[in-house]
Parts: C-alpha cells; structure tokens; sequence
C-alpha cells in the first residue's frame, strides 16, 4: 500500500522526474526525484524511489527509509530523503553502497527526523538493507562497519555523490 501511494505521488507532482544513477560491482541502482519545480518550494523532494537492477535481471524497487510527508511553506514535501550515495569497497573487495539521508524539517523544530540533519544507512549490491534495526549511529553501527571490511573506507572519508 505504502508502494502505491508512493508511485501515486510520484505522477501527482509539477516537474519532470530527476534521475541519478550509480554502478556499483555488477549492479546499477536508480534513484528518482520529483519536485514542484516551483523556485519557492524547498529543495527537498516531493516525492522518490529508488530501484535496482543486477546483471541482466529486472530492475526492481528497493525499500526507502519511511518518510511521511510534511508541509513547508505552501508545499508538502518528504521529511526524510535520500540525498546522496557512494559505492564503497571493502578491505576484502566486496562493494557496498552507503546511502546518505537528509531531514527537511530542522532539528528541535515540530517533525524533525530525531535531531538528526543527515545520516546514512548501507545495502548490499541487491539492495537489501544491511542495518536493519541498528540506530542510525553508534558502536552497533561501528561494529557492522568492521565486520564488514569498511571501517577504514569509513575512517578514510567515502566521498558521497548528490543525487538530487
């Protein structure tokens, strides 16, 4: 259900759709952005989705961190999104993609994201959502990093690409 009003939303707003895209090992993801493409409206989109596709499969949608609606201003834009992301290789050469998120809504104000301006969450070259139910930060996060080869990318600086 969540999907479809998604997807609804996605034909309901003012602009042509951006899209970004990001090869990472054999897989290619995509993320599409609408706006209002009104120069008032806030820079955050209305709307977005994000797929994959892996080798020669179909490309298929990959689950977003839920993020309701709010208003700002005279337009009802997502309070969370995705804003950035970065293939990251391991010290054990498999890839990974971090994905950085950004809050609309400013910290301590009514619907901000927990106080949290940005923050990132890592998938796998399918797609699937490595930190599941890890907070955004801290040791537990720290910890999924050094199992998984990345704590010294993550030392280092990943250098994140816009996607809006």
């Amino acid at each position: 259900m969540m999907l479809l009003a998604v997807l609804l939303s996605l034909g309901a707003v003012g602009s042509a759709p951006h899209v970004a895209v990001l090869r990472c090992g054999g897989s290619m993801f995509r993320v599409e952005s609408r706006s209002w493409g009104d120069p008032a409206a806030p820079s955050a989109p209305a709307a977005q989705s994000l797929s994959v596709k892996v080798g020669r499969s179909a490309r298929r949608l990959v689950p977003l961190e839920p993020a309701p609606s709010v208003a700002i201003g005279d337009h009802r834009v997502l309070r969370s999104f995705l804003s950035s992301w970065a293939c990251v290789r391991g010290d054990g050469g498999r890839r990974y993609v971090s994905l950085g998120y950004a809050c609309a809504v400013e910290p301590g104000n009514p619907g901000d994201c927990a106080g949290d301006a940005e923050w990132f969450r890592l998938i796998d070259l399918r797609g699937r959502r490595l930190d599941a139910g890890l907070p955004r930060n801290g040791p537990a996060v720290d910890g999924l990093h050094e199992r998984l080869g990345l704590a010294r990318a993550f030392a280092d600086g990943v250098a994140m690409t816009d996607v809006l």
